[in-house]
């Protein structure tokens, strides 16, 4: 089997003397067009749906009602799993807008982030990039 017959995978980016992208990777980190806009840290406003934006606001984390009475929350994005659920989420909000240009871009490439692969015991660690290969190979996110 050559690398023509598997499927894309996701690349861990590294800063080390030597270290080249693989031929045909598609670097998927900010500030690229495929970078994840929620960072782990940052703010975001979600709604009881699941959706988020960033917030650059002066409100405290909290939960909050918008002036028509519905209710949001003000919140800091918890880690790459929560980091990589919010992207999903947003890739659902408008799926005719944001899918298209994953599947016609990145289908048949591996992608690169900075994300590690595997955490200290060996479990997979969450990241965008496994959700625009998934967007990509023609799955919903």
């Amino acid at each position: 089997m050559d690398l023509t017959d598997r499927a894309p995978r996701r690349i861990q980016r590294e800063r080390k003397k030597g270290w080249r992208l693989p031929e045909g990777a598609v670097i998927v980190t900010r500030p690229t067009r495929w970078g994840n806009p929620f960072g782990v840290g940052e703010l975001v406003r979600q709604t009881p749906d699941g959706y988020a934006k960033s917030y650059a606001g002066r409100l405290p984390p909290g939960l909050y009602t918008a002036e028509d009475g519905s209710p949001f929350e003000i919140r800091p994005v918890a880690d790459r799993a929560d980091a990589a659920d919010l992207f999903r989420v947003h890739l659902l909000r408008y799926p005719a807008l944001l899918l298209p240009p994953i599947r016609q871009h990145l289908r048949g490439h591996d992608l690169a982030c900075w994300c590690p692969l595997t955490d200290a015991y060996g479990n997979p660690v969450a990241c965008h990039a496994d959700v625009l290969l998934r967007v990509a190979a023609g799955q919903e996110p």
